[in-house]
């Protein structure tokens, strides 16, 4: 039978255990006062014989023999018994079974060979019953007035063998009646362990039910989840608390950002088409010449590159972020090829490439290379990541400044060492309030610059998945008027 109950398990586990252990000491107790009580047996058939012993008289004849004195016996009526001198002559005896005790004494396969005188008890069958028997020797001194062959010259010594048995049924009644006593006892235990068992099982499951309680509340709609505090007191859940809790906090995170990147993206969009809708609506209010539609049109293009642009920023973070996630089985290949490239040879294409941008806007650019190590980062993640950094620190910084790239190793006495880009400049700086949230999607600390600048407020969101999704750090430095610093931690291969 399968329980869908932990509880019931639990219980019927400990259930078990228990009524597997009772047994033992049951059946151990009464096996121990059964051979307890058959020792206590053989020494009272020791004493019975004893008394017989007591029981053999002088037979007063002129051979000096003796008898046995039925009258002074003093000992049960179903015993059976028999004595013998040594010679083997039979002095007395107590009936018709005495010569069946002696038969079986001897022993199924010898009925006429040794008997069983070696001193411990037998059990054997006499009849439908079963007997405890012995043999017991026993020395008796008659005449003792009269000259003879006792020490001492006075008396008569005669050694005697007496076979003694008595029914075994008052032992074997005690054991049952013992047996029977501790099936009550055990059965009364049971009953009264399966309450105390239910109830301590249950407070014991306590804080593994609250937590069953808290995460049954969970819903799409629900993300308030918080293990309670005695499923962290316990080792066992501790671990499985803590998990849940950094599981739908994260899941709680994720869900948050998804709808915030939803309705960011659909804001975006909107904005571009409403901005691309308006154009062409002054377009067609009148009659324009040639010339005016021909810079209409070309404000139209550009403001779909605009557009075009924010729908491939926003497909480039899904699929750096969709690579870095851990629920894929395996991270979806990287653009470009996949094999280490050199940051510093990168780096000064990537400058050379931004050198007219850069003097459009009276800006200088400057390289500051201490390490030529190559990095696993894929060589179009890797322009990527510097084009968007620098092209922040052009968009930020004033006219007559320098931006520089500095490429260098984060402990040069270790061979291992993680390398370390920085992207300096002397702009206009961040406010300390906007930092905690300049790698959110579509964050932009001037939101009226976006459309001078071309910003979509999505170029740090990328270079911080794409740069975890090599197992690298990204950390901003700034303040305002001074200038911001970019640095970048990447894995040296």
């Amino acid at each position: 039978m399968k329980f869908a109950s932990l509880t019931g398990r639990l219980i019927a586990t400990v259930l078990c255990i228990e009524v597997s252990l009772m047994l033992f000491v049951s059946v151990a107790a009464v096996y121990y006062q059964k051979h307890e009580s058959l020792q206590a047996f053989d020494v009272m058939l020791h004493g019975r014989a004893d008394s017989v012993l007591g029981s053999v008289q002088d037979a007063e004849d002129a051979a000096d023999n003796v008898l046995l004195d039925k009258t002074s016996i003093d000992v049960p009526t179903q015993d059976v018994f028999e004595v013998r001198e040594e010679s083997g002559r039979v002095i007395g005896g107590s009936g018709p079974q005495q010569d069946q005790l002696i038969d079986s004494l001897r022993g199924p396969h010898h009925p006429r060979g040794r008997l069983k005188d070696d001193g411990e008890a037998h059990t054997l069958r006499l009849g439908d019953a079963s007997y405890r028997a012995i043999v017991f020797h026993g020395v008796r001194l008659i005449d003792v007035d009269e000259p003879g062959t006792a020490q001492g010259g006075k008396g008569t010594l005669h050694h005697v063998v007496i076979y003694y048995a008595s029914p075994i049924r008052p032992v074997e009644d005690a054991a049952w009646r013992a047996a029977r006593f501790f099936a009550l006892a055990d059965a009364v235990a049971l009953l009264l362990s399966i309450a105390a068992v239910r109830a301590l099982i249950r407070r014991s499951l306590q804080p593994l039910d609250a937590l069953a309680s808290q995460a049954a509340a969970l819903s799409p709609q629900t993300w308030d989840f918080k293990a309670p505090p005695s499923a962290y007191r316990l080792t066992e859940l501790a671990p499985l608390a803590s998990a849940l809790d950094t599981a739908l906090q994260g899941l709680e995170r994720a869900f948050r950002q998804q709808r915030t990147f939803v309705n960011d993206a659909a804001h975006e969009l909107k904005t571009a088409v409403t901005v691309l809708k308006s154009s062409l609506q002054l377009l067609l209010l009148r009659d324009r010449t040639r010339e005016q539609y021909h810079a209409g049109l070309e404000g139209c293009l550009a403001d779909c590159g605009r557009m075009e642009d924010l729908v491939q920023r926003m497909l480039l973070l899904a699929r750096v972020e969709q690579s870095a996630s851990p629920s894929q089985s395996a991270p979806l290949p990287t653009t470009g090829s996949v094999r280490p490239v050199g940051p510093a040879k990168v780096l000064q294409q990537v400058l050379e490439n931004l050198e007219s941008v850069a003097a459009i806007r009276g800006i200088s650019l400057s390289a500051d290379i201490c390490d030529l190590r190559l990095t696993p980062v894929a060589e179009d993640d890797c322009v990527t990541l510097l084009v968007n950094l620098l092209m922040n620190a052009i968009q930020h910084s004033a006219a007559g400044s320098t931006v520089v790239a500095r490429l260098a190793a984060e402990d040069p006495s270790h061979e291992d060492s993680r390398m370390r880009l920085q992207v300096i400049d002397h702009g206009e700086g961040i406010a300390a309030e906007h930092l905690p949230f300049i790698f959110e999607r579509f964050y932009r600390t001037d939101a009226s610059r976006s459309r001078d600048t071309g910003g979509t407020g999505l170029g740090l969101a990328i270079c911080k998945a794409m740069v975890e999704s090599y197992g690298g750090t990204i950390h901003v430095e700034s303040e305002l008027t001074l200038g911001t610093t970019v640095t970048v931690l990447l894995p040296a291969s």
